[in-house]
C-alpha cells in the first residue's frame, strides 16, 4: 500500500484534490479544519464523492457518530481501538480492493 499522511485539514484536502486516494483514514479532530469539513468537502467534489472515508476519534458520543454519517463517512472508529478493528473496517471498506501484496 501506498500511504500518505497530513497533519492538518487543508493539507488533506489538498492531498486528496490531487491525489484521488482509494481510502481515506480521516481523525475528527484536526488544526484548521475538522475531519467533518474535509469529509463534507470530499462529499461534494464528484471526483472524490466514491472514496471510502474511515472517520477516527476519541470522541465517543452517539452524536458524534451521528454527526460522522451525516456528513458521509463511510464507517467510525473509537479511539483507542486494536488493530484488528482498523484492519476489519479498512477490509470491509476497500473489499476486494485490496491487493495480494496489501494483504501480507
Amino acid at each position: 500500500m501506498d500511504v500518505a499522511e497530513a497533519a492538518e485539514g487543508r493539507a488533506a484536502i489538498l492531498h486528496v484534490a490531487v491525489r484521488r486516494p482509494d481510502l481515506v483514514c480521516l481523525d475528527l479532530m484536526l488544526p484548521e479544519l475538522s475531519g467533518y469539513e474535509v469529509c463534507e468537502f470530499m462529499r461534494t467534489e464528484e471526483r472524490l464523492r466514491g472514496v471510502p472515508i474511515l472517520m477516527m476519534s476519541a470522541r465517543s458520543l452517539p452524536q458524534d457518530r451521528a454527526l460522522a454519517e451525516q456528513v458521509g463517512a463511510s464507517s467510525y472508529l473509537v479511539k483507542p481501538f486494536k488493530h484488528k478493528a482498523f484492519t476489519a473496517a479498512v477490509h470491509a471498506l476497500l473489499g476486494d480492493g485490496i491487493s495480494e501484496e496489501a494483504r501480507r
